[in-house]
């Protein structure tokens, strides 16, 4: 009810003498947590409750004022004198504690003398528990004034009532991380408290909603081995004050994290990449949660059996790691030489394709021959005159293509073609009269590396030889031999006649030492010109003049020569 805390209840079923019976005269405590109207019940009268509270906690606090003797010291009603009229004064002693107890229920203030020498000498003072007054022994009494209905409790020397609640805490060792998380098991929990008053009686504590232990004295040690658990504490001091809860929760982690790594993109088949690689990482905690996961990273630089790390932490600190290993990069595509010949050749070729890869190594070598089908292959064989081109590239194991390229094979296996020509040509006959130069034409597929110059002949002869050679590219070589006939000599022709009277047979008979007579003519008389061919007479008296000449087969022509006869009639 709350009588206690002087609690006035409205008239709300009023009789002649005011309120009547329940429960108007047992007016219900307006408990905070509860609902309701002050108004009808309440306020509670707040410096009433603190009254009683200083009344309990002095009870409390001193042990006279609970379990000790009893003595009546006045009773002024009974007294000689009318200073003290409505007082009344009683001692309690437990042990060497001794309390001196004067009530005044009176309506009216009063001084009351009370005898007690048979407890404190002259001279001792004594201090009022509830206002602080201080009264000094003086002949065996000490006197005290009371405002009405109220009352002192006399201590000897300093006597206050301990109102405070003592302070409680709890300290963790370890103590818990930033995030609150201890990651080692046990953890120790000391338990404390303090108080400046009468000193702390005992300490209550209970772990989550468990049963409550209470430890004598100011400290206490707990060891938590559970996650999750709430350490609850309450100290009790020895005037029966109760300290605000102290609790904390202790959270214990002690598993590392989980953390997995992937890559991106995966591999080829061979365990080689041809790109950067990422590298993510994935981490897990079940219990405190993730405070730290790594980035992901990537992986950029060439290079065989790399790794890299990656490290999560948990809301505890504890750390784990994955390692990713064997991360081989070749970004660089190989490279193909060739030993082709870079000049013509006049034999089949075999050319051979030497590919390098300074990382992953080489997977294979591809070629086609003049637009072929695409082959596999380091060696290529190459015959059959012309131009042959052969295009190639190579892959490396990380998949890498080198860019395509090509070289041209030239293969000329026959030999030069030569001629010549005459300058000036001959005759029909065969024959010149002049110098002759010989000049040679050559021609080759792979081209010509030489062609005999123009030569020139100038003696006379039959079937002169002269002789040319051609060279090709491709180191194939010819000749060819001109015959020349050069006749640069007229020939020579004399005439002889046989007469018989006025008749005459001529004779014409001609020489040439080297292409032979070709013609002979003659004319009579400057007649028309003949033919030789054989003897030819002339008749009749009279005078003749015979003109004649031959030419050789190298067209040489003789000089006119005249022949000349008379016939005469004998």
């Amino acid at each position: 009810y709350g009588d206690e805390a002087a609690i006035d209840s409205p008239s709300l079923a009023n009789g002649v003498n005011g309120p009547e019976d329940d429960p108007y005269n047992r007016a219900p405590y307006p408990w905070a947590d509860q609902s309701g109207d002050t108004n009808i019940y309440g306020p509670a009268d707040t410096s009433m409750i603190s009254y009683y509270s200083q009344l309990a906690h002095l009870r409390q606090q001193h042990a006279a004022l609970r379990t000790g003797s009893f003595e009546t010291l006045l009773t002024g009603d009974t007294s000689a004198s009318t200073a003290d009229n409505s007082s009344y004064a009683f001692a309690r002693v437990s042990g060497s504690e001794k309390a001196i107890v004067v009530l005044n229920n009176g309506s009216a203030s009063n001084t009351a003398s009370i005898p007690v020498a048979a407890y404190f000498a002259d001279g001792v003072q004594l201090q009022d528990a509830l206002s602080g007054t201080n009264y000094t022994v003086s002949g065996g009494t000490v006197s005290v004034m009371l405002a009405a209905r109220s009352g002192a409790i006399l201590f000897a020397g300093t006597s206050a009532s301990d109102t405070l609640a003592p302070t409680a805490s709890i300290s963790l060792s370890p103590t818990a991380n930033t995030n609150g998380w201890n990651n080692s098991s046990p953890v120790a929990a000391t338990l404390s408290a303090s108080d400046s008053g009468s000193g702390v009686k005992e300490l209550r504590y209970w772990l989550n909603n468990g049963s409550v232990t209470v430890v004598s004295g100011s400290t206490a040690n707990v060891s938590i081995s559970s996650d999750n658990t709430a350490v609850n504490l309450r100290a009790v001091d020895n005037a029966g004050n109760i300290s605000a809860l102290a609790s904390t929760v202790v959270r214990i982690d002690t598993d590392a994290p989980n953390i997995s790594a992937s890559t991106s993109p995966e591999p080829n088949a061979a365990g080689w990449y041809k790109n950067a690689v990422t590298v993510s990482f994935s981490c897990g905690d079940a219990l405190s949660g993730i405070d730290s996961c790594a980035e992901a990273q990537t992986l950029s630089s060439q290079g065989a059996n790399q790794s890299t790390t990656g490290t999560a932490s948990d809301l505890a600190g504890n750390t784990a790691s994955a390692t990713v290993s064997g991360i081989n990069i070749d970004t660089t595509a190989p490279q193909t030489t060739n030993n082709a010949p870079s000049d013509w050749t006049n034999t089949d070729v075999t050319v051979t394709l030497a590919a390098s890869d300074n990382l992953s190594g080489v997977a294979a070598t591809y070629y086609s021959l003049d637009g072929g089908a695409q082959q596999t292959g380091t060696t290529v064989t190459v015959s059959g005159n012309g131009n042959h081109t052969i295009s190639y590239y190579s892959v490396d194991i990380a998949g890498n293509s080198e860019a395509s390229s090509s070289v041209t094979v030239q293969i000329d296996t026959d030999a030069p073609s030569i001629s010549y020509y005459l300058t000036p040509i001959l005759n029909a006959l065969g024959w010149a009269n002049t110098d002759v130069i010989v000049s040679f034409s050559c021609t080759a597929l792979s081209g010509i590396s030489s062609c005999s110059g123009p030569q020139a002949v100038t003696t006379e002869g039959a079937n002169q030889p002269v002789t040319g050679s051609a060279t090709s590219n491709a180191g194939m070589t010819s000749t060819v031999i001109a015959l020349l006939s050069i006749d640069k000599t007229a020939p020579t022709t004399t005439a002889s006649s046989t007469t018989t009277g006025t008749t005459a047979s001529l004779s014409l008979s001609a020489s040439d030492a080297l292409s032979g007579i070709a013609s002979t003519s003659y004319s009579i008389n400057g007649g028309v010109s003949q033919s030789y061919t054989e003897p030819f007479t002339v008749s009749g008296a009279g005078a003749y003049t015979i003109t004649f000449s031959s030419s050789d087969k190298a067209g040489n022509q003789e000089p006119l020569k005249t022949y000349s006869l008379s016939l005469i009639h004998i």
